[in-house]
């Protein structure tokens, strides 16, 4: 019998052993795709024989973001990552060596850091509340920021104006307030228009999107009215009647004289007037339309008389103009006594006659010039037998006289006497003529008288009277 030795072939039976980590470092979300973010390791020496190159791969249940080098063991993420749609991701390695023994895989769990990413937000709003003009520098807006778009808050938020702003403006970089550095003047600018950036603690590249905001300046009524006097002093004539206007401004802002109105350059609104005056009872003032008027009847001892007095129009935010102005009360009286239709009596003429003569009140009034009538068959001595009817703002005295020289024995055979140089007539002061005597029995058919009527300024009007007996 015959015995031989038989060696046994030592064959790669072990599959190799990954010796690399079941971790990773975490990546930050937004990391470029392509990163390596692990190197695998295996030790395929479980036999003696070494059966190499060993060779990696991913299991089939890993993530797809990730890929594996086969021969170097890199593994890289092939995606950029962003926390809020996945904060984890997993892979598993396997090696494999020659022999095709494939070993454990092993299981790899990587984590995406969360990083400020979500840029602040602007959430005050788009307008500022209007501010009114002359109201000095101040704060016209303060800006406010949300910066929870994510989970982490990266603060503090600060915040910036962009370079188109208006230049008068400025932010305070950490409270947000926006101050108007200047004294707002509609005039010169009615609205202001600036954009307001919120950026996070990370960097500019979280800035927010720009916010803009207007805000407007009030325009309020800060220049004077304009009140005109007029071109000269308004002229009264003595006696020439109560209650007249002697001022009324008209709302014409062409008009040179006389006129007053809001100054339409800003804010206009309604005037109110006053008058003061050292002789302000005299006056009287329309405070809604500055009419002025002069209360009593003008009258003056003097040649002139001159009477000064200022209105003011004052609008309703309390700016005011003045106007001096001043009335001349001529001491002559420029109007005639003048005599109308009296009773019992029949008017024989009139005349036209021109009163307050070369003034504003100018014009031209009917009269009665003569008058005649028939005395009662019992009229007796002592009778009033005429009463003048005379129109006249001043103090009147009369006086009875004679038309025509004493006229006896005339062609027709009539008598006419001169009632006044017989002594027949009297006329007392309120104008009221009485008879004496008997002139009939000495034979007269008719007598004239005239009437008349002297003002104080001794302006006067005489009315010749026939009187048939």
């Amino acid at each position: 019998m015959c015995i031989r030795d038989r060696n046994i072939n030592d064959l790669d039976d072990a599959a190799p052993i990954v010796l690399s980590n079941d971790s990773v470092d975490s990546v930050d979300e937004n990391a470029p795709s392509g990163k390596v973010v692990y190197t695998a390791s295996a030790d395929d020496s479980g036999d003696d024989v070494a059966d190499g190159p060993i060779s990696f791969s991913l299991a089939a249940d890993s993530d797809s973001e990730f890929s594996i080098n086969s021969v170097s063991g890199d593994v890289s993420f092939n995606a950029t990552a962003d926390h809020e749609s996945k904060d984890e991701y997993s892979f598993t390695v396997v090696a494999t060596d020659a022999a095709d023994n494939v070993g454990v895989g092993q299981l790899i769990t990587m984590s995406i850091n969360d990083l400020d990413d979500a840029a602040p937000t602007v959430t005050s709003g788009d307008s500022a509340s209007s501010i009114d003009e002359n109201s000095g520098s101040q704060v016209i807006y303060t800006a406010t920021a949300d910066d929870s778009g994510d989970d982490v808050v990266d603060g503090p938020i600060s915040f910036s104006l962009t370079d188109d702003s208006d230049s008068a403006l400025s932010i305070d970089s950490a409270t947000g307030a926006v101050t108007l550095n200047a004294d707002p003047d509609h005039e010169t600018q009615s609205v202001y228009n600036f954009t307001v950036v919120a950026t996070d603690a990370s960097g500019t590249l979280n800035a927010s999107d720009p916010q803009s905001v207007t805000f407007n300046i009030n325009d309020l009524d800060e220049l004077d009215p304009i009140i005109k006097g007029q071109e000269v002093a308004f002229a009264l004539a003595s006696y020439s009647g109560a209650g007249q206007v002697v001022y009324s401004p008209s709302t014409d802002e062409s008009a040179t004289f006389e006129a007053a109105y809001d100054d339409a350059s800003d804010v206009t609104g309604t005037l109110t007037f006053t008058l003061t005056s050292d002789a302000s009872d005299r006056f009287a003032i329309d405070s809604a339309t500055g009419e002025v008027t002069y209360l009593p009847n003008p009258q003056t001892t003097l040649d002139n008389e001159y009477i000064d007095y200022t209105v003011t129009a004052t609008d309703e935010a309390g700016n005011s103009s003045s106007v001096d102005l001043q009335i001349v009360i001529s001491g002559e009286e420029l109007n005639l006594p003048l005599f109308g239709e009296a009773d019992g009596y029949q008017t024989e003429a009139t005349a036209s006659v021109v009163q307050n003569e070369d003034t504003d009140k100018e014009e031209y009034v009917t009269v009665v010039t003569a008058v005649s009538g028939v005395l009662s068959a019992d009229v007796q001595s002592g009778d009033e037998i005429y009463a003048a009817n005379v129109t006249d703002d001043t103090p009147m005295s009369y006086a009875v006289g004679t038309t025509s020289s004493t006229a006896e024995n005339s062609a027709s055979n009539q008598v006419v006497y001169s009632a006044v140089s017989t002594g027949y007539l009297s006329i007392d002061g309120f104008g009221v003529v009485s008879i004496h005597g008997t002139p009939w029995a000495d034979g007269a058919d008719s007598f004239e008288f005239t009437v008349t009527a002297t003002a104080v300024s001794y302006t006067h009007l005489t009315l010749p009277t026939i009187c048939s007996v």
